[in-house]
């Protein structure tokens, strides 16, 4: 059996901010490549943020003008898939010659979606999941001889 080194990024992001959460991402790639990292893994919802506390100042048949404001600024932070921040981050993969998982909060038009976005060494984008996993389709078989790559999804229910 292969060995892989592996670094689990456990880092914080810069809430509202995605430039300075790219710069934070480049810094951590550059320190994984300096250890021989073949697989960097940030966090859920890394680039753009994890709302946390917020609520958008929704309640049953309203919302205030302030929380309309707040889900402006963080609609403004996602990421577009394909995009310039898809492009930045898979020159990170390709800096690092390694692959590399994050969590991104995805715009699409007005909507918003927690995807995973997963990049080769090379800084191809290979696949990008939502989060769905059906049967024996929880992981991605990556080219290069690496095998696959697994993806836990959490299920939150009450």
């Amino acid at each position: 059996m292969s060995k892989h080194r592996v670094a689990v990024v456990q880092a914080g992001t810069s809430l509202f901010d995605t430039p300075r959460t790219l710069e934070r991402m480049q810094a951590h790639c550059e320190a994984a490549a300096r250890e021989g990292v073949q697989l960097a893994v940030f966090p859920e919802a890394y680039i753009g943020g994890y709302p946390k506390g917020l609520d958008f100042g929704a309640r049953i048949g309203m919302r205030s003008a302030a929380g309309r404001d707040d889900f402006l600024r963080y609609w403004q932070a996602a990421i577009a898939v394909p995009g310039p921040e898809c492009t930045r981050v898979g020159g990170f993969a390709a800096a690092m010659k390694a692959h590399l998982v994050t969590g991104v909060i995805e715009r699409d038009g007005a909507t918003l979606y927690c995807t995973a976005l997963f990049f080769g060494p090379d800084g191809a984008l290979y696949i990008l999941d939502f989060g769905q996993i059906k049967g024996d389709k929880g992981y991605v078989h990556v080219p290069g001889g690496t095998g696959k790559i697994y993806k836990l999804t959490a299920i939150e229910s009450k």
